[in-house]
This record gives structure tokens, sequence and C-alpha cells, in this order.
């Protein structure tokens, strides 16, 4: 009967260690995707810097293009103004 009673318990602490054994692997598992997030994160700050990069690169050049189209209707405007001035010019002399 002692027998038994000390097999009963060895098979009880058996079946608690490998629970335990279990939850600690659980535990290690949680913690090496916590590692593997962490890793992630600089790597995704870094594409989204590199994102943001670009769009300011984008944003001057749509800048430099309105710039340009700006100066291009000044220069539309003055040419305008110029031919006016010679119609009536030539208007008055007809």
């Amino acid at each position: 009967m002692l027998t038994e009673e000390r097999a009963e318990t060895v098979k009880t602490r058996v079946k608690m260690a490998r629970e335990t054994m279990q939850a600690f692997s659980g535990v290690a598992n949680a913690v090496n995707d916590v590692i593997v997030s962490n890793q992630q994160i600089p790597l995704n700050l870094k594409q989204q810097l590199d994102g943001i990069q670009q769009i300011v690169q984008a944003m001057g050049v749509i800048n430099q293009g309105a710039k340009e189209t700006a100066a291009g209707l000044t220069q539309t405007k003055v040419g305008t103004e110029q031919l006016n001035h010679a119609a009536s010019v030539l208007k008055e002399m007809a």
C-alpha cells in the first residue's frame, strides 16, 4: 500500500513537472514573440522615415513646378498686355 501511495505521488509530481515545463515553454515563446516584435519596430520606423523623405522630396518637386508655372503665367500676362497694347496702337493707326 505504501508503494502504491509513493507511486501515485511520483505520478502526481511528474504530471506537475510536465505542466510546469509547459508553462515555462509558453513563457519562453511569449518572450521570443516580444523580442521579435521589438526588433521589427526599428525596421518599421526606418521604412516610415524613408517614406516621409520621399514625400518631402516630391513636395519639393511640386513646389518647384508651381513656381515655374507661376513665372510662366506672369510672362504670359506680360505678353498678352503687350499684344493688347500693340493691337490698340494698330487700331488707332487704322
